[in-house]
């Protein structure tokens, strides 16, 4: 679709089903955003090839069910045969509990690269006709409005600042809470240096007290302009009522314009009672090997303190002498501030693949006799 520069926030077509939103995706410098027709179809397809060669942008919701099988090929940009649904959990734009996301179909590519992430192991293809790429996050509750808002209740998405004219770079990005909660994920809109995939942050309340560190990793890019990507980290950390500002030291995060600094940011949240502990939860053990052989599931609690080291064997299935607490963040389910988690003891590997992510870097082995995964 041409890009084309316009004012306006958004504007819903009469009779048409089309929304008119504002793309997120700004030029290097002062930037100008992008017009594009989004459309909602309700129910994902269970592909784009319907799509292909339209340019269209279409958003859909996705059910728990749709996420849990169907064929993947690529990373980032998919075949448009791909399962929608189980696309967007590899992308990291929804878990596995469903949720609406947004895609755009693209043109076909001449190759597509395979690889694991969130659960969900794509295939690589050669040259395919029509592709699609994720434009925007998700969350179980349903998508934002755009609306530039940062305030909501204790449970879905607490903050939505992300559709904008132009912007310039800021370095801090406000979250608002009206009531203690659970922060379960952040999202920045984050113009990355070449070859950097991950950045730190800080979570800093009112009275300039920093309230949680942890790492913000390199997601979804624009099409058109792959250093724009959303940064996003799942802090799981519990907070109460009142402002905070999220805080990259490094900064390119886009601002709306003359907004002193308000960058963009989405957030979800859930409600929250008693302390972020969980003493009736009991802490993580050290690693899974006690449960080797048992196909066991155990819910523990990891401290911020043991989330920061120990060694990590594998991706998404884990050596069960790899360090729980250090998987988990390695896996995405948990920050650095550290949380509750949920994992399976699973059969043994013939062999376990390194990554680098969430800050974390896991190793790889050959065969091992027990593992485990972490389950929602």
């Amino acid at each position: 679709m041409a890009r084309k520069t316009a004012a306006v926030f958004g504007t819903i077509l009469g009779g048409t089903g089309l929304v008119l939103l504002l793309s997120p995706y700004p030029l290097d410098g002062p930037a100008r955003a992008t017009m594009t027709a989004q459309e909602y179809v309700g129910s994902c397809p269970n592909n784009a090839t319907q799509y292909r060669g339209s340019g269209r942008t279409i958003s859909c919701t996705c059910s728990a069910s749709d996420t849990r099988s169907g064929n993947v090929w690529g990373t980032d940009t998919y075949t448009d045969d791909s399962k929608i649904c189980r696309a967007a959990v590899h992308a990291g734009v929804i878990g596995s509990s469903g949720g609406r996301v947004t895609f755009q179909i693209t043109t076909g590519r001449a190759s597509y690269p395979a690889t694991s992430r969130n659960g969900v192991s794509t295939s690589s293809y050669g040259s395919w006709s029509g592709s699609y790429r994720f434009v925007s996050g998700g969350s179980s509750s349903g998508s934002g409005s755009g609306s530039g808002s940062s305030s909501s209740s204790s449970a879905g998405q607490v903050a939505d600042i992300w559709n904008s004219y132009s912007c310039s770079f800021t370095d801090k990005s406000p979250l608002r809470l009206s009531s203690r909660a659970r922060l379960d994920r952040v999202e920045l809109w984050r113009n990355w240096p070449g070859g950097e995939s991950s950045t730190a942050y800080q979570l800093v309340n009112s009275s300039g007290q920093t309230v949680h560190r942890g790492t913000l990793s390199r997601m979804s890019c624009d099409t058109y302009q792959n250093a724009w990507c959303v940064a996003r980290d799942r802090p799981r950390v519990t907070l109460p009522a009142g402002r905070y500002s999220v805080r990259v030291p490094s900064g390119r995060i886009c601002q709306n314009q003359s907004s002193s600094g308000q960058g963009f940011i989405r957030a979800w949240a859930s409600a929250a009672s008693g302390s972020s502990s969980a003493p009736n939860v009991s802490a993580c053990p050290s690693n899974a090997t006690s449960m080797r052989g048992t196909g066991r599931t155990l819910r523990c609690s990891c401290s911020g303190s043991a989330t920061r080291s120990g060694t990590v064997w594998g991706t998404n299935t884990y050596t069960d002498d790899s360090k729980i607490c250090r998987a988990a963040v390695h896996a995405g389910v948990i920050g650095s501030g550290g949380g509750i988690v949920t994992l399976r003891a699973v059969s043994g590997q013939s062999s376990y693949q390194a990554s680098s992510r969430n800050g974390v870097s896991s190793t790889s082995y050959g065969n091992w006799s027990g593992s485990y995964r972490f389950v929602q």
